[in-house]
């Protein structure tokens, strides 16, 4: 028992690897009025990290369902869920299990019927995301969407949802995963040519949707360089661009671990230096 405790109901649960010798689980119970949102931390040699019985991730009145997790920056949690069956919410947690977004959850999806979670993810462009499916009113129709998040829980994309398949059409089994460029991708069975003619469509959100209308092509970096190089203890990374445009700098390992988030934001054209002690986001 993984310093759960004990409750009425527990269920669901959610398992996702830190990548650093911790797992994350998720879940809902109900310990109070209604399904709440705990999760946990445990090491690899299943010791607990984080307080018995779970961190709450959220505690909010109306019931609270189906936790879909990722492992995020700074060895912390990502964990999205459904809010009384009708909106997503999302929260932040850090190494220790505190919440870093607002107690109920930044809301990043709402609808006058109801969501179903697929997926959540932090990209390798540093952005949480997640893919879902919202029921078009009175109807069995489906329209899937997704939505993207930055560290401090500003939506990226698309007010209201990015459309990723807006055919009106019985949908299920949706299924998505992230990119190696910080986009998503998502499959579902869809019954638009019949209940007994199911077809299985995909699709993929660019990374860049929400964030910058001008796409990166030849010419846009006219340099790019490290001063001094090699270098020990600090470095000055100083680029130079031909155009404005969205420009987020990070280093990565040889296995394409992300080790430091630099900087981000829109950039003038011109040269930009960004300064890097060595260090990564763990210290």
């Amino acid at each position: 028992l993984l310093g759960l405790g004990s409750a009425p109901y527990y269920s669901f649960p959610e398992l996702v690897s830190s990548g650093s010798g911790r797992f994350f689980v998720a879940w809902y119970d109900w310990r109070g009025s209604g399904f709440d949102i705990y999760a946990q931390c445990v090491s690899d040699a299943g010791q607990i990290q984080w307080t018995t019985n779970g961190a709450a991730v959220c505690l909010n009145a109306l019931d609270q369902t189906s936790p879909r997790i990722a492992p995020g920056a700074a060895d912390g949690l990502f964990c999205a869920w459904r809010d009384d069956y009708a909106s997503i919410r999302a929260q932040r947690l850090d190494a220790n299990g505190a919440s870093l977004w607002p107690a109920s959850g930044v809301i990043v999806a709402t609808s006058s019927e109801e969501t179903v979670l697929s997926n959540a993810f932090w990209a390798s462009n540093g952005l949480y995301t997640l893919v879902y499916s919202e029921v078009i009113s009175s109807t069995t129709n489906d329209l899937v969407k997704a939505q993207a998040l930055d560290a401090s829980g500003s939506i990226m994309w698309t007010a209201g949802g990015e459309p990723v398949s807006t055919v009106v059409s019985p949908k299920s089994y949706l299924n998505a995963i992230s990119d190696t460029l910080g986009g998503v991708i998502a499959v579902w069975q869809d019954d638009r040519n019949g209940s007994y003619a199911s077809d299985i469509y995909a699709q993929r959100v660019d990374p860049s949707v929400g964030i910058a209308e001008i796409e990166p092509g030849p010419g846009v970096f006219s340099s790019i360089r490290c001063t001094p190089n090699p270098y020990r203890n600090a470095t000055i990374i100083q680029y130079s661009l031909t155009q404005t445009i969205f420009v987020r700098l990070d280093v990565y390992d040889v296995t394409g671990r992300i080790v430091k988030h630099l900087s981000s934001g829109m950039k003038a054209p011109g040269v930009h230096e960004v300064a890097w002690d060595t260090k990564g986001e763990n210290g």
